[in-house]
């Protein structure tokens, strides 16, 4: 597998043959570069965690220009369907969609966060279940949190999916901070490798990842730059 960052918490992940482009908020990010969008222009799979514009980004877009098939919850899935997005996979969860010929899986899982969608009026309307995903090919399997805080069940994401690698939010205000996301990582999962996200893209999520990384005992902590790779 191969997990690159495209800043904020967007990410692709290259696994089984497929490419899966993750809440791909790009062009409006304030580290926006056209080498990020060349990164991201050609998935096979978008999954959107939640209907909030930071995480939905592009997805309209890419889609268009890819080809590519959506995987978010009911309520994203029919949205995005009326706005444009021809194929999709709705799950909500507990659903896991099976990619790659048997290959890949993605099950979603829970996450604790507001989701919502703007209307054309600029009304808010209800996007469902905020989420995350369990991504898994082979031995290996990536947990990527979306925007939640810290809750007890995710003892059984590790139980049930063992990921090997966690992709954790550690901006505070809207999500875990680096001290929460640190206590899953120590408590919770038995990550080999984990790499935070969603920090310092805006003043209100500033957080200093170095402090995360010193408060994990359990797992590397790689703190990967914009278009860093990671093969595991």
């Amino acid at each position: 597998m191969k997990i690159t960052y495209l800043g904020h918490a967007c990410f692709t992940i290259e696994a089984g043959g497929v490419k899966l482009l993750v809440d791909p908020f790009l062009k409006h990010n304030p580290n926006y570069c056209d080498a990020l969008w060349e990164q991201a222009a050609r998935p096979d799979y978008i999954l959107v965690t939640h209907g909030h514009g930071d995480h939905v980004g592009d997805t309209i877009e890419i889609a268009a220009r890819s080809g590519a098939t959506l995987i978010s919850n009911f309520e994203i899935c029919n949205w995005l369907h009326a706005a444009g997005v021809e194929r999709f996979i709705d799950l909500n969860p507990g659903g896991t969609a099976t990619l790659a010929d048997g290959g890949v899986t993605v099950t979603m899982t829970p996450a604790i966060h507001s989701s919502s969608m703007a209307s054309e009026g600029g009304d808010n309307i209800y996007g469902g279940l905020a989420c995350g995903f369990v991504i898994r090919c082979g031995a290996e399997a990536v947990y990527y949190a979306g925007d939640t805080c810290l809750f007890g069940d995710m003892r059984l994401v590790d139980e049930l999916y063992k990921p090997t690698v966690g992709l954790l939010p550690i901006g505070g205000k809207y999500t875990m901070d680096a001290e929460a996301a640190a206590y899953a990582c120590n408590n919770f999962f038995n990550f080999r490798t984990v790499i935070p996200m969603h920090y310092d893209t805006f003043p209100p999520i500033s957080a200093d990842p170095a402090r995360f990384s010193a408060l994990v005992k359990k797992g590397a902590v790689r703190m990967l730059a914009l278009g860093e790779a990671l093969e595991i």
